[in-house]
């Protein structure tokens, strides 16, 4: 019996920092632990150049302060730190500690979320604050961090022979053997994905042909491994291009089928098999050359199926086309009022011969992007969401540079929080806008706002806005929320990322009516 724990971050956040995946391999850093304590080095935790695009968003929310690379790190264990399982903290220490080499956390388990985590039956459940819950995915972690220990074994050992005396025949059978054994289990995780595009697409095979394929997968013959990937590659026009040249930069292993040949001397017939298969010298300076480029492949390649995963998963597409071919046909298409013209005719037939369609799969994508909010917009048939009106915009762009402008003048003016004029005054030009807008404008705009500030899509709309509405929160908190330039400028990203074109439109010509400068 499944048991399942939802794990929440706690607090209001301008800027949530842990996706499903990073708390997946947060989970399973603590499975694999002895113990409470826990040092993780930042690049096992955060994805390649998630620290880098963190810092970015936080210097878009925070103009008038000096972020940097650390206060990414340090949010980051902050907000590790508020994570909640049953109304307890999972960690009663979370600290991000940078040294001169690298940055790495530094954690302190809670015994309960400890002993959680230890379970085999256990699952976790993300609830975040906008209503979205996703289950946190381990299934591929736990041979990506069995991938990552071979792949770092490899380095190390090869690291040891250039600056000590080891003797590279000692070591040449543990470096070569991780280094197969990283990319047989890299091929896993490939088709363990594309296995799980498949369920995304709505691909459906009978249960006995899905027991026999995971029977296959229980084998070390690399050769194998990657055909069975390559059999599903094309399940989406963009994979193929991510396996060039892999074949050719894995060849090399492909005799040793079972997975011993550098782990024995010996094969099953007592037969050595370096000499059965005439390798008489293997160069440690070109296997490391050619194995780091191979493993910079197989990332690409991994992170770009995770991304696979999550487009797919907002169900806009059809049987050849992903969510991306349908944004690129919708800006590829003439306006809908010309769709009876010539021009129409002439385009949907360059864009069967690009995309290789038929005519009842482009009659599906356009009926697609007629429904869309943010497809529909590029053939000017926007998608109204929400009753907003112009004045209302046009309140709050005077709300936004009231504060926009009284923050410019807090950088030369000292002012004591407990400042009763001060804080009557804001109370006053607060209770004034929320006389001159209604809640329901409020609820759209903070719904446009956590679009906006995440990596939520249109197709999450609705469910936002019905979360917020939900909630129902306070006037004052909301408008609170909203008020500073900063949570302006984000809500106008949410506007375009939902094809919401004429608020977009009316906010910046109120804004530049106000002269606020963006």
């Amino acid at each position: 019996m499944i048991c399942e724990y939802t794990i929440r971050i706690t607090g209001n956040q301008d800027i949530l920092v842990l996706s499903p995946q990073i708390i997946g391999r947060l989970i399973e850093k603590i499975r694999c632990s002895d113990t409470k304590e826990l040092i993780i080095p930042a690049d096992e935790l955060l994805p390649q150049g998630y620290a880098e695009y963190l810092e970015r968003v936080m210097q878009t929310n925070n103009i008038e302060k000096n972020i940097g690379r650390q206060d990414a790190y340090d949010l980051t264990a902050k907000q590790i730190g508020m994570l909640k399982v049953k109304r307890q903290q999972c960690f009663d220490k979370a600290k991000a500690e940078t040294t001169e080499n690298a940055t790495q956390f530094n954690l302190e388990t809670n015994e309960s979320f400890f002993l959680l985590t230890k379970q085999s039956d256990s699952r976790f459940v993300c609830d975040y604050e906008n209503g979205e819950k996703i289950v946190v995915s381990l299934d591929h972690f736990s041979i990506w961090w069995q991938t990552f220990i071979n792949k770092r074994t490899v380095e190390i050992l090869i690291k040891s022979l250039k600056v000590s005396q080891e003797v590279e025949d000692l070591l040449v059978y543990p470096i070569v053997y991780n280094a197969r054994h990283s990319i047989e289990l890299s091929l896993k995780i490939v088709i363990k994905m594309l296995w799980e595009l498949e369920r995304k697409k709505k691909i459906s095979h009978l249960v006995e042909f899905i027991v026999e394929r995971k029977k296959k997968l229980h084998t070390h013959n690399i050769e194998e491994l990657y055909k069975m990937a390559c059999e599903n590659k094309n399940i989406d026009r963009r994979i193929p291009a991510y396996f060039e040249n892999i074949e050719d930069m894995i060849q090399f292993y492909y005799f040793d089928e079972e997975g011993d040949a550098f782990k024995y001397e010996l094969n099953k017939d007592d037969q050595p098999h370096m000499i059965k298969n005439k390798i008489s010298h293997i160069s440690i300076e070109l296997l490391e050359t050619e194995f780091k480029a191979v493993m910079e492949k197989f990332d690409d390649l991994i992170y770009f199926l995770g991304s696979c995963v999550d487009e797919y998963s907002l169900g806009t597409f059809t049987k050849s086309l992903s969510r991306t071919d349908i944004g690129e046909i919708s800006k590829k298409l003439p306006f809908y009022e010309e769709w009876r013209t010539e021009k129409f005719k002439e385009v949907k037939d360059q864009i069967k011969q690009e995309y290789q369609l038929g005519s009842k799969e482009l009659t599906d994508a356009l009926n697609l992007i007629k429904k869309h909010r943010l497809f529909s917009s590029n053939i000017g048939c926007e998608r109204m969401f929400g009753t907003i009106t112009e004045d209302e915009l046009k309140e709050y762009a005077s709300l936004v540079k009231y504060y926009w402008e009284k923050d410019k003048s807090k950088e030369k003016v000292v002012i004591s929080w407990d400042d009763l004029a001060e804080i009557q005054q804001n109370a006053k030009i607060l209770k004034n806008y929320l006389s001159k807008i209604s809640i329901e404008t409020l609820n759209t705009l903070l719904c446009f706002y956590e679009i906006g500030n995440s990596n939520l899509t249109v197709e999450k709309l609705e469910n936002t806005y019905k979360y917020i509405v939900d909630s129902e929160f306070d006037e004052m908190y909301i408008i609170r929320k909203l008020k500073q330039k900063n949570a302006c400028l984000r809500i106008i990203v949410g506007m375009k990322k939902c094809g919401q074109v004429t608020y977009e439109k009316q906010m910046q010509a109120a804004l530049k009516e106000e002269k606020v400068e963006l």
